[in-house]
């Protein structure tokens, strides 16, 4: 077999400014996505969480939720601890997309409708999803932040087993 190449920035889109069918076309034309974070010094330091919802149509989509750190800029003394907030993400897997429409409601659909700003003081650290079932007897996501809850919708017909979606292979020594 070939030589493996590692991805670089350059194989993948920039969809930091780019919404819904634009960005699709975009990531269809390379091997994956990527999104600026747009806060000076943000980061992600959550591991995600995938989960497929059922869209009218009776098709799935997937979201990706994580959480980033955005520091406190005016906090400047070396040796004060790091305050900031935690931002809460959910994207679509296929495009980077925002998951929800106008999710800030702000008035408009853009790139703000990604995240939810400030759902924490300080590193809330990663997400947990919960399922439970609601008063009509259909399964419900919450998703877990920090100490708060939001709901992240009804899960799809037949749900209930888990898959692995990431896993560690442990050589012999």
């Amino acid at each position: 077999s070939g030589a493996v190449t590692p991805f670089t920035t350059t194989d993948l889109t920039d969809v930091s400014s780019t919404l819904g069918a634009t960005a699709t076309a975009s990531v269809a034309a390379s091997k994956g996505w990527y999104i600026n974070m747009p806060a000076t010094g943000e980061k992600v330091l959550s591991s995600p969480l995938i989960f497929s919802k059922r869209r009218s149509d009776d098709s799935l989509i997937y979201e990706v939720h994580f959480n980033s750190f955005v520091p406190d800029s005016s906090i400047t003394a070396a040796c004060s601890p790091v305050a900031g907030v935690t931002n809460a993400w959910t994207v679509l897997l296929a495009n980077g997309s925002g998951a929800a429409t106008n999710n800030n409601a702000d008035g408009s659909t853009n790139a703000t409708d990604r995240y939810e700003a400030g759902v924490a003081m300080g590193i809330a650290g990663t997400d947990v999803g919960l399922i439970r079932e609601n008063a009509t007897g259909d399964l419900e996501l919450k998703k877990i932040t920090g100490t708060s809850a939001e709901s992240a919708g009804e899960l799809p017909p037949g749900f209930g087993r888990i898959i692995r979606s990431r896993w560690y292979d442990r050589q012999p020594q």
